[in-house]
Parts: C-alpha cells; sequence; structure tokens
C-alpha cells in the first residue's frame, strides 16, 4: 500500500486522486508491518490460552502456524493496495476474509487436533479474539494520529 498510496492515489467517488507524501507514508508502513507481526503474534498467544478449554494440548508453535495459515489470505491481499481504488480494494478485502474464515473453520481441527465437535466453538472463540485485536488496531492507529503520525496528503 506504501506504492499505491504514494504513486498511485487514492480517488474515492472518482474524483481527483490524492496521494500521501512520502514523509508521512514511510512511518505509516513501519508502524503498520510492526503492527500486523504484534497481530499475529497476539492472536498465537490467544489460540494457545484458549486451547484446553476445548480439548486440545498443542505447543505454541502450532497455535502460531495455525494463526499464520489462516491470515495468509488477508497478508496477500495487500497486494491490492496497489492500485489503491476503493471498490477494488474493498471487494479484495472481503474475498480475503471469507477465505481466511474458511481456512480457519477447516483448519482448526486439523492443526490443533481436537475433536469435531469442539472444533467450530473454539473457531468462533478464535474469530472473537482477532476481532477484538482488529479493534485493538484501529485505536491504536487513531491514537498514534492523535500523537502525530498523521497522514500527510498531496495531490
Amino acid at each position: 500500500m506504501f506504492i499505491g498510496t504514494t504513486q498511485m492515489g487514492w480517488s474515492v467517488g472518482g474524483g481527483e486522486y490524492i496521494k500521501m507524501t512520502l514523509a508521512s507514508a514511510f512511518p505509516i508502513s513501519v508502524a503498520f508491518y510492526f503492527a500486523l507481526l504484534t497481530g499475529v503474534y497476539v492472536m498465537a498467544k490467544s489460540v494457545h490460552w484458549m486451547e484446553q478449554t476445548y480439548g486440545a494440548d498443542t505447543s505454541f508453535d502450532r497455535c502460531m502456524v495455525l494463526t499464520t495459515y489462516t491470515s495468509t489470505p488477508l497478508f496477500i491481499a495487500g497486494f491490492s493496495g496497489l492500485w489503491p481504488v476503493l471498490w477494488f480494494v474493498v471487494f479484495a478485502g472481503l474475498l480475503a476474509m471469507a477465505y481466511t474464515i474458511y481456512l480457519l473453520y477447516n483448519g482448526v481441527e486439523t492443526v490443533m487436533d481436537i475433536p469435531e465437535e469442539q472444533a467450530f466453538m473454539f473457531g468462533t472463540s478464535i474469530l472473537t479474539v482477532g476481532l477484538v485485536v482488529l479493534v485493538g488496531m484501529i485505536v491504536t492507529s487513531a491514537a498514534l494520529w492523535g500523537m502525530g503520525m498523521m497522514p500527510v496528503f498531496t495531490q
């Protein structure tokens, strides 16, 4: 998205393209990258913490495998930011989210080695924690914008 927002620009509703300056886009991109890594780690720790409730007894490594396995479509959808047109990015994000949820519900039983009866509830719990982590990332972004890490736009 760094390349798309600084070189191509955004157009909302077919209006003129607005680009971010390199000086503001770079720190935001670096912070976003570390936020993604932190989010995956927090999700893996949460899965590891919840696993015994649902009849699993696996290592943290397997929890990390499940987390990275299910979040891969979302990371790949980030390439849609090379062409930052709102409808395209939203469509790619929704498609990636649907496939991520599909992978989660189909992979939790196999990767975590839990009974089929528990897999649905465990997957739903993981999805809920993922939404909480997403809200935490949004709140952190808003706080960083308030502390001066706000995007600067050019035309």
